[in-house]
């Protein structure tokens, strides 16, 4: 495996600190053991992780892809969506979310986690769960920003904690439709199974407002980053990913204003639109063969 890719929790957290080495020497750097392990917290008075073992962070390694609205029928038909709103909170709250809950006093930096969320999630035929997820910055690797640290599971909540959150949760709302797809990556014996979450944002703004036209995202799920050469290569079993521009590795100015928490914040605002006309002319020159999938 190359050098350049992130493969574990420890190679990304050692990529942070010589981040932060960089780019301030004085600042105390990330230690490897502050990170090793969440623990669930003492008492029974607030909400907090699952009790049980030491639970270790988890990496969350996906590549991202813009879907032409020509394709969307034909790779979802047959299939139901999940309905899915998540709501963003201020940076300002991250640090007291993280009390809250037991995480902050588990992690020493815990101002890795750079946003955090709620989520309701109804899915065909079951009722409605409802999550609070902290997540940290991606981080950049030869193949793009792919990976980031998140917690080993989201943290269960109750329709009323969930209400109540929702009151703090400001800087904005998005809501899509969720299919997802199963399929695999590689080749021969060396064939992974993998699942893509393709997502059609209906709605979103601090003030909810319907998209004049749905944006369809497709991100597939990777155990590492090595997987992501296999699809780099063709070899898996999304056909349709062939005319779909591939996202992590574009510039920040075409995919930050389609991340979830800018289409939460801003909806379809002229920097969506821009960077949406831009995914499309991408995906007319792959359609005709002018550029190679990547």
């Amino acid at each position: 495996m190359c050098c350049d890719t992130i493969a574990s929790v420890e190679d990304y957290l050692v990529r942070m600190k010589a981040q932060a080495l960089a780019a301030a020497p004085s600042q105390p750097i990330i230690s490897l053991a502050d990170f090793d392990q969440l623990r669930p917290p003492s008492g029974s008075v607030r909400q907090h992780l699952p009790a049980g073992p030491l639970q270790a962070l988890t990496i969350e390694t996906e590549m991202r892809f813009f879907v032409p609205a020509k394709l969307f029928a034909g790779i979802v038909e047959g299939q139901k969506p999940s309905r899915i709103i998540q709501s963003y909170f201020p940076e300002k709250l991250i640090s007291s979310l993280l009390e809250r809950f037991g995480v902050h006093e588990q992690v020493q930096y815990a101002e890795q986690f750079s946003h955090a969320r709620i989520r309701s999630s109804k899915s065909p035929g079951n009722g409605i769960t409802y999550e609070l997820e902290f997540k940290a910055p991606k981080f950049p690797s030869e193949e793009g920003k792919l990976s980031r640290l998140v917690l080993p599971q989201p943290i269960k909540l109750s329709t009323r904690q969930f209400k109540l959150l929702a009151r703090e949760a400001t800087a904005g709302t998005v809501m899509k439709d969720r299919y997802c797809l199963k399929g695999s990556l590689g080749t021969g014996v060396l064939r992974e199974d993998c699942v893509a979450e393709i997502d059609r944002f209906l709605a979103g703004g601090t003030n909810m407002r319907p998209f004049s036209k749905p944006l369809t995202t497709i991100d597939v799920e990777l155990q590492d980053e090595s997987w992501a050469r296999e699809i780099r290569a063709g070899n898996h079993t999304f056909d349709f990913l062939e005319t779909c521009p591939q996202m992590n590795a574009l510039h920040a100015d075409v995919t930050a204003p389609l991340s979830n928490r800018k289409l939460a914040r801003d909806g379809l605002g002229s920097k969506q639109h821009r960077a949406i006309r831009t995914l499309e002319q991408l995906s007319k020159r792959l359609d005709l063969g002018l550029l190679k999938p990547a």
